[in-house]
């Protein structure tokens, strides 16, 4: 199921660094300010299922994503791996809506973990 996220404030993002959105399930979502505006991926690496911050810190470092378990490097902007493990692969991209300052997307969260209106 669908569910819309916020991924916070525009204005709060810091070049070089990522905003990492929790959600349900263990999940989360890597926010980014790149070259070419705000771009959004799944925070799981391409080579094993594993978010890139692993042991909980940034995984931005000399200006890619960097997967702290297995080395693999990403580009801010398209989330393709250009060195490590699953070259050529790309991490899973999350549209991102922006309205006025505030961020936000729709993302895939498995139905178990989806919480019934009432």
């Amino acid at each position: 199921m669908r569910s819309r996220v916020s991924l916070g404030s525009f204005a709060e993002l810091i070049p070089g660094h990522a905003r990492i959105i929790a959600l349900a399930g263990g999940r989360s979502v890597i926010v980014v300010l790149s070259k070419e505006g705000v771009r959004a991926f799944m925070n799981e690496c391409k080579h094993l299922p594993t978010p890139l911050n692993v042991y909980g810190e940034d995984p931005i470092v000399d200006g890619a994503l960097l997967c702290r378990s297995h080395g693999a490097r990403y580009t801010l902007e398209e989330g393709m791996c250009f060195s490590g493990p699953c070259r050529g692969k790309f991490l899973d991209a999350v549209h991102v809506d922006r309205q006025g300052d505030q961020l936000s997307a729709l993302v895939e969260i498995p139905e178990v973990y989806v919480e019934e209106e009432s």
